[in-house]
């Protein structure tokens, strides 16, 4: 059992953070490491953006144990954190000053591999094991939990024209559940533009002009995108408003039947983490099969079909398309 007077520490770390975290969100943890002296160490941070498959959170540490309190300041990396149930990697460096009897300065890194437990809108939960090593030259394994909230990014701000990302395949990564303002979002509404083919291809390219951008958990332009923000960035770009969040979009429009020949690109494609499981990711189709989307690795077309290794994971888990440009 951890004394509850252990507890402080987090109090005092969550107090001295900016009072502003519009950015990409926050993160808190504690790992009890396991030898003699017996410490716990405490943790809180500022996600940065995501780069590729990983992101990072620089904070503040505490470090409570048998042998005094240290404080200082951590950089954490996690390395392809993705949706509930996977494994990622992590890693941390710190460094600061001890009080209470302990040794100043300190310094210590460690490494390990977590277990994303689960998801709560954008909340999610890793439980992490850890190689810890101090300059005193302590060390030990530990054991811990670890809490990210991130934000959603900038909204309003066309993503850059970005070159092309080869195809390949990788599961999903999850997406933003950042709820629109006013409750329930409003299904698809289209704006008159021309023919119905030549909007829905005017909706493919847009989406396509964004190809190798990276992934970025609540992104829908600018510096990222996840797999809702995409398709909800593609079709904004051509005067219709979709739902943010992917289980919305997977009501907006009409239901398309679940077989390859009905489908037009443009269509939205819907996709469940685990098969006959609620939607949690989408993309849109291309034609030929295509499909672009925002998994872990960013915006990039797979193949989605009964046969093959990367096309046939997609076609486990795809639930059914929305068509959201009717024909005229």
């Amino acid at each position: 059992m951890i004394p509850h007077s252990r507890v402080e520490p987090v109090v005092l770390l969550l107090l001295g953070m900016p009072p502003a975290l519009a950015g990409q969100g926050f993160t808190v943890g504690m790992n009890g490491l396991l030898g003699d002296p017996n410490r716990t160490q405490y943790s809180a941070g500022y996600l940065t953006p995501r780069l590729g498959p990983f992101q990072a959170s620089l904070g503040g540490a505490v470090i409570q144990g048998d042998d005094g309190r240290r404080f200082g300041g951590q950089v954490e990396l996690d390395f392809f954190r993705g949706a509930p149930g996977r494994w990622y990697g992590v890693a941390s460096i710190g460094a600061g000053l001890a009080g209470d009897g302990a040794e100043s300065p300190w310094f210590a890194w460690s490494a390990g591999a977590g277990y994303r437990v689960f998801s709560v809108g954008q909340s999610d939960l890793g439980l992490e094991i850890r190689y810890h090593r101090f300059a005193d030259p302590d060390r030990s394994l530990s054991l811990g939990a670890r809490l990210a909230v991130p934000f959603g990014g900038k909204k309003d701000t066309p993503p850059p024209s970005l070159p092309r990302a080869p195809a390949g395949g990788g599961p999903p990564a999850g997406d933003s559940t950042v709820p629109m303002a006013g409750g329930r979002p409003p299904l698809a509404t289209v704006a008159p533009s021309g023919s119905a083919s030549a909007l829905r291809q005017a909706i493919v390219a847009t989406a396509t002009d964004v190809m190798g951008a990276p992934y970025l958990w609540g992104g829908s332009a600018g510096n990222g995108f996840d797999c809702s923000g995409l398709i909800q960035y593609a079709y904004r770009e051509h005067g219709m408003a979709l739902p943010r969040r992917s289980i919305d979009q997977a009501n907006a429009g009409q239901p398309v039947p679940r077989e390859l020949d009905r489908l037009l690109p443009g269509d939205v494609l819907t996709f469940s983490e685990r098969p006959g499981g609620a939607v949690t990711h989408v993309g849109m189709y291309l034609g030929d099969r295509r499909f672009i989307h925002s998994s872990t690795t960013g915006v990039r077309v797979d193949v989605l079909g009964p046969d093959g290794a990367g096309s046939r994971y997609w076609w486990d888990r795809w639930v059914g398309a929305r068509r959201l440009v009717p024909d005229s």
